[in-house]
């Protein structure tokens, strides 16, 4: 399977989209997710529909999905401060460029709608993976604050999203 055949699905209804937004849930929740999230708590459905209803006019939400089936997440919450940015794959996924190519993807699509809004991107401490993948897709470190790096779209580097 090719990058080129990953597609980025907006979801933005839960009564439309609830068979999505059980997916998004799952990713998630995931163990090798979770335990380097921020948080690093498990959520319920329940409590995910609430954060969702409170949050959703702040939120884009995609799912990212293979030919066959959906394979990640990308969201991206608008802020004050910028634009924060979550993705997430599953782990069958990862070290196969989708979450580059997603990445970019949604950047480009986010970029259009904000063109003026900087992307940010929370990483926790122990998640040098993510830390790594973030910056060889042009993310820069900001700063470090409460346990976790703060990185920021490298502007300079923004021609790779046009």
């Amino acid at each position: 399977m090719y990058s080129n055949n990953i597609k980025l699905k907006k979801i933005s209804n839960i009564k439309v989209h609830k068979e999505e937004f059980k997916f998004l849930l799952k990713v998630y929740n995931f163990y090798s997710i979770k335990k380097l999230n921020l948080n690093i708590k498990t959520i319920n459905y329940k409590n995910h529909l609430k954060w969702y209803e409170i949050n959703k006019k702040k939120l884009i939400i995609y799912i990212i999905k293979s030919p066959s089936k959906n394979i990640g997440y990308i969201r991206f919450k608008i802020s004050k401060i910028g634009i924060i940015l979550s993705i997430a794959l599953m782990s069958s996924a990862r070290n196969k460029k989708y979450g580059s190519f997603s990445l970019k993807k949604g950047i480009k699509i986010i970029k259009k709608k904000y063109p003026r809004k900087k992307i940010i991107v929370y990483v926790r401490k122990k998640n040098i993976l993510s830390k790594k993948f973030f910056e060889k897709n042009g993310f820069r470190n900001k700063s470090f604050f409460k346990n976790k790096y703060i990185l920021e779209l490298n502007e300079k580097k923004k021609k790779i999203y046009k």
